[in-house]
C-alpha cells in the first residue's frame, strides 16, 4: 500500500527517513507538493538486521520525521509518522495552525 504526504504550508519542509536518531533518507517537498511512500518498502529497506538492530539505541523501526528548518516545530503537534500511522492513513497532510503558526 502506498502513502502520500502533502505539503500544505507555504514554506518547504523535509520528510525524512530515520532509524533512531540516524537519518537514512530525506526528501523536500516544497509548498504544495505531494510525496509518495511506501511504507512496506521502506521496513525492507531501513530496517536494520542481525547484529546492527543493536547500534540503532534501541528503535529499530524506520520512522518518518517531518523536519522544518524556516519553522518552530517545537510546538508540532505531530512531528513524527509511525509506518504503522502510513500503512492505516492514505494520505497525511502537513498544515501550518493559522492560530499559533504551529504544525499540524
Amino acid at each position: 500500500s502506498e502513502s502520500k504526504v502533502r505539503n500544505l504550508t507555504d514554506r518547504p519542509v523535509e520528510v525524512q527517513i530515520r532509524v533512531g536518531s540516524i537519518l537514512r533518507k530525506a526528501y523536500r517537498l516544497g509548498p504544495g507538493c505531494t510525496k509518495t511512500l511506501y511504507p512496506s518498502r521502506i521496513k525492507h529497506k531501513y530496517s536494520p538486521r542481525g547484529e546492527t538492530a543493536v547500534l540503532y539505541e534501541g528503535r529499530c523501526e524506520p520512522y518518518v520525521w517531518i523536519h522544518s528548518s524556516t519553522a518552530n516545530l517545537a510546538t508540532a503537534k505531530k512531528q513524527f509518522l509511525s509506518l504503522h500511522d502510513l500503512k492505516t492513513c492514505g494520505e497525511m497532510k502537513i498544515c501550518k495552525d493559522s492560530g499559533n503558526g504551529a504544525f499540524t
